[in-house]
Order: structure tokens, then C-alpha cells, then sequence
């Protein structure tokens, strides 16, 4: 069975111009549907706004609500770390500091003798040490009004205090600081 194809004709024809009342309607009934189209696209926007915001604002409440939790489980260990590892640590290396603090100072007079006070604790750690790593003459002399972390000394008729525990108190701080920011959370609803 054969099956023929007909093909309307759609040129225009001098016949088919448009209805002046119908366009005008048309055009009435497009711009009414699309300024009722751009309401609703302005209401969704204004709602999707209103819906992120909230979104990043609750982001941001996590972030708060993570932080507190994170630092609170490391208050144990910045504790541990001011309380006992700090200073463990600037007792060890108390020579070591002192060696550099005294060449420093002393770079001058390295031929003049340098007389030392320290606690008398402190002498039998010290006095091998600071010979051997500096080269000076060091004459270390026990006092008992310096704390462990204080060394006091003169050279070419001048005296320097060294004292550590600024810097245990500066980390002491720097830690102190990070865990008083969790305490200045706020309270959310």
C-alpha cells in the first residue's frame, strides 16, 4: 500500500494579514503574563535569599559549636603543655639560652672575664656547659635571690638580667587566649 504525503502551503498571502484587535490583545495578554511571571520570580528569589542566609548562618553556628567542642577536648593538653612541659623544657635548655644570650652581649669583651649569678641550683648544669659552648672565661657565682629561669651577669662594667619565665608566661598566654575565645561563645536561642 502506497502512501502519498500532502504538504500544506504556509506562505503568506495578502489575505493573511494580522487582525489589528487581535494582535493588540496579544500583545495585552504577554505583557500581563510576564509581569505576573517576573512577581513570581522575584517572590522565589526573595525566598531562596532568605533561605541561604539562613543556611550560611547556621553553617556558622556549627562552626562555633565544633570550635567550643575542639578546644574544650584540648584544654587537658594546652594544661599539660604550660603546666609541666614548658617549663620542663626551658629547665633543659636554660644553658643553651644563656650561652646565646651571653655571646651576644659579651661579644665585646670576649677577653674580659665574665662573672655569672645564677641560683645555686643551677651551678653544677650551667657553669661545664656555658664554658664549653661559648669559650668564655665564666666565673658563675651562687645567689639565692634569682630564680631557677634568672641568670644575672657583668662584663666590661656591665650587667644583664636574663630571666626565662617571660617567655613560659608569653606561651602560657598565647594558650590561655585560644581557650578564652571558646569561653566567649554565645548562646544561640
Amino acid at each position: 500500500m502506497a502512501v502519498s504525503l500532502v504538504l500544506d502551503c504556509f506562505d503568506a498571502t495578502e489575505n493573511d494579514a494580522p487582525d489589528p484587535a487581535l494582535s493588540e490583545a496579544y500583545d495585552r495578554g504577554f505583557a500581563a503574563g510576564l509581569e505576573s511571571k517576573n512577581t513570581e520570580i522575584e517572590s522565589n528569589t526573595a525566598i531562596l535569599e532568605d533561605n541561604l542566609i539562613a543556611a550560611i548562618s547556621d553553617l556558622g553556628f556549627g562552626y562555633v559549636e565544633a570550635r567550643a567542642h575542639l578546644t574544650d577536648g584540648l584544654r587537658a593538653l594546652f594544661a599539660a603543655i604550660t603546666n609541666r612541659l614548658v617549663p620542663e623544657m626551658l629547665e633543659a635548655t636554660f644553658a643553651a639560652h644563656l650561652a646565646g644570650e651571653l655571646l651576644g652581649h659579651c661579644e665585646a669583651a670576649l677577653a674580659r672575664p665574665v662573672t655569672l649569678y645564677l641560683h645555686p641550683d643551677k651551678i653544677a648544669a650551667v657553669a661545664p656547659f656555658l664554658s664549653a659552648a661559648t669559650g668564655l672565661t665564666i666565673t658563675c657565682v651562687g645567689e639565692e635571690a634569682l630564680s631557677p629561669a634568672e641568670a644575672r651577669w657583668g662584663s666590661a662594667g656591665q650587667e644583664v638580667t636574663y630571666d626565662l619565665a617571660p617567655l613560659a608566661a608569653s606561651i602560657r598566654t598565647a594558650l590561655d587566649a585560644v581557650l578564652y575565645e571558646n569561653t566567649k561563645v554565645d548562646n544561640h536561642g
